[in-house]
């Protein structure tokens, strides 16, 4: 803007050489530094069911774990896990992103996945460890290592009956203790330094977003900056496996009955393209500017 208002201003021979010159440079260069506008963003409210083109359920185990589609609701827009009858042990039920807008992204791509999860479960008791989580599930494509980051109903280690955020990778536990019924999960990733970073939001945050732990998946993080550190031993441009999931040892009333339930909605992906896109894009804008000039030559 600037440039074109000095040419303007002075409109002689040695500034309209320089305009030939800079100012295809200048467009090239906004161009190439807004890229970031280029990311895919997938949303799905559920507001008339689960696109199957987008999601695959899977049952990971456990036969009374259900997922009802928001279709068979009369006005509602979130999907409900529930169990048909007294779980044989923990059951779980996965919903599998594979969407194509975008694609499941890979650890190569800047990423952020976002749920909402209600916790109203009930039938917890204090005469055996209960639980039940609703959240999001990532793991490597071959399913090896992940993690799960979820609100969860507990009566297991004197969290009596409430609902909080958690995070657990098989090894490594954190939950910041802000108790609540319902929150949004989020999960940012970094490619550069192969880490997620952990955050929630809730009426007790007034609905800001909070970060409370970061896992680094390659085994490069530092305590002083990584709270956990993994190796996922993925390869280059390895694509993750992402999940909305339900998990419960108690039965989980059909919503229906308007008693314990849990819900997911609001589930949003926003993946920003791999360098090599961002090379593609200015190698496409390159060449579309020189063959302007030699048109205009």
């Amino acid at each position: 803007m600037l440039i074109a208002f000095v040419f303007n201003l002075f409109n002689n021979r040695a500034y309209t050489t320089m305009k030939k010159i800079l100012l295809p440079t200048s467009t090239l260069l906004t161009l190439c530094l807004s890229t970031s506008t280029f990311a895919q963003t997938f949303i799905d409210g559920f507001s008339g069911g689960y696109d199957s083109s987008a999601w695959t359920e899977v049952t990971a185990s456990g036969p009374s774990f259900n997922l009802k589609n928001p279709d068979t609701f009369s006005g509602e827009d979130f999907l409900n896990y529930y169990t048909s009858g007294v779980p044989t042990g923990s059951e779980q039920v996965f919903l599998n992103y594979g969407g194509s807008a975008p694609s499941s992204p890979t650890n190569l791509q800047d990423f952020s996945v976002s749920l909402d999860a209600t916790n109203f479960a009930s039938g917890l008791t204090s005469s055996a460890s209960t639980f039940a989580q609703i959240g999001l599930n990532i793991n490597n494509a071959g399913v090896t290592e992940g993690f799960n980051l979820h609100n969860g109903a507990y009566f297991v280690g004197g969290f009596g009956g409430s609902s909080d955020v958690q995070f657990f990778d098989g090894t490594n536990f954190a939950q910041p203790f802000d108790f609540a019924t319902s929150v949004t999960l989020l999960l940012d990733f970094s490619a550069a330094s192969q880490t997620f970073t952990l955050s929630y939001a809730s009426t007790n945050t007034s609905s800001a977003f909070v970060p409370f732990a970061s896992l680094n998946i390659d085994g490069t993080g530092v305590a002083s900056g990584t709270d956990y550190v993994d190796d996922w031993a993925m390869g280059t441009g390895e694509a993750f496996d992402i999940n909305i999931y339900a998990l419960s040892n108690v039965e989980i009333a059909n919503q229906a009955a308007g008693l314990g339930f849990l819900n997911a909605d609001n589930f949003q992906l926003t993946v920003v393209p791999e360098p090599s896109a961002y090379a593609a894009l200015a190698g496409a804008l390159v060449l579309g500017l020189a063959a302007v000039r030699r048109r205009r030559a």
